[in-house]
């Protein structure tokens, strides 16, 4: 059996699995750490739920555990995620503490998240109370988050925009590492792998990018021919 000494899950632990990511105003701020968990599902996703919350005709979804995801601003106590079991966040941080992770939240909620119920008791999409923008998603089924990778920091694409960016709220931000931009090495564990729910109703045709394509989830639908 593997050793589970502390020391050695120190060493393993990889910095360049933190990414950090923001809202457009940069008033909400996020780290995802893929040494917690890894996603569970990487696709671009074509519902018409996500398109309508989005206004967009697919998105990429990240979907990921409890504890690999904390927010800034981080809430008060007696705010927190929808039907939220009060044990998990303890739970969260024992993990890490017995895996021999630093110490972190292991999971947070932020006061800043706004949030609507899409699917009664089941699913609530999230959003900047400032800006408004669309961050994700949050799943009492699951116990997790969906990320949209788009708000996660990159290099700004134009000069204008990085001119914008260094002259407003929307700054490159970690409140817990300072580290500015998600590594390529993260990226390659969040790269999508799939098409899911690309049925009639999609709003856009994809050609031919080498991921399968499935009519709901990978693993419980058709795959589209």
């Amino acid at each position: 059996m593997a050793s589970t000494d502390a020391s050695r899950l120190d060493e393993a632990y990889d910095e360049d699995l933190l990414v950090p990511g923001h809202c457009a105003c940069g008033a909400l701020s996020f780290i995802i750490d893929l040494n917690v968990g890894r996603p569970s599902t990487s696709a671009y996703c074509h519902c018409t739920r996500c398109q309508r919350f989005n206004g967009a005709p697919f998105v990429h979804t990240l979907h990921l555990p409890f504890a690999a995801v904390s927010w800034m601003p981080e809430a008060c106590e007696d705010v927190g995620a929808p039907h939220l079991d009060s044990n998990t966040l303890q739970e969260a941080q024992m993990d890490r503490e017995n895996r021999g992770f630093p110490k972190a939240r292991g999971g947070s909620w932020s006061e800043l998240l706004e949030t609507y119920e899409a699917q009664a008791g089941r699913k609530w999409k999230l959003r900047c109370k400032v800006c408004s923008s669309p961050m994700g998603s949050w799943s009492v089924v699951r116990n997790g988050w969906s990320i949209w990778p788009p708000t996660i920091q990159r290099a700004p694409s134009t000069a204008e925009e990085a001119s914008n960016h260094n002259n407003t709220n929307n700054t490159p931000t970690s409140h817990f590492t300072g580290k500015q931009l998600a590594s390529q090495k993260a990226w390659r564990l969040m790269r999508p792998d799939h098409h899911q729910f690309y049925g009639p109703w999609r709003s856009f045709d994809v050609q031919d990018d080498g991921r399968d394509k499935f009519i709901g989830y990978k693993g419980k639908s058709e795959r589209v021919a």
